[in-house]
């Protein structure tokens, strides 16, 4: 069995819009990891039309954004066209390849 070396906490980061992520990779504390695994977790947090939850265009490069949906809805949208609307249960893989600016928020009939 394998022992636990380390646990470290994930580190906050601005997504905009007033929203907020903890991640715990990349981190400067982990340096026998791969540079392309990011996670990101965004919530609990209670979404409402005075807060809305919406992550501006951003650029992804060269790696495989997954994104899984525990509870509520996002809207994505991106550089090559793809728009869709994820629900609770939803898995997205979006291909970056070459470079995709994307975005993400809630739908416009989600209040």
């Amino acid at each position: 069995m394998k022992k636990v070396k380390k646990i470290l906490a994930a580190t906050e980061k601005h997504i905009g819009g007033g929203n907020y992520v903890k991640s715990p990779l990349p981190s400067e504390f982990v340096d026998q990891i791969s540079p392309f695994i990011m996670l990101d977790h965004f919530g609990p947090t209670q979404v409402t039309s005075k807060k809305p939850f919406y992550v501006p265009p951003h650029p992804h490069k060269g790696f495989e954004p997954v994104t899984l949906l525990f509870k509520g809805e996002v809207l994505h949208h991106d550089s090559l066209g793809n728009v869709g609307n994820l629900k609770a249960g939803d898995v997205q893989w979006m291909t970056a390849g070459k470079g995709v600016i994307h975005s993400e928020g809630v739908p416009a009939d989600f209040f």
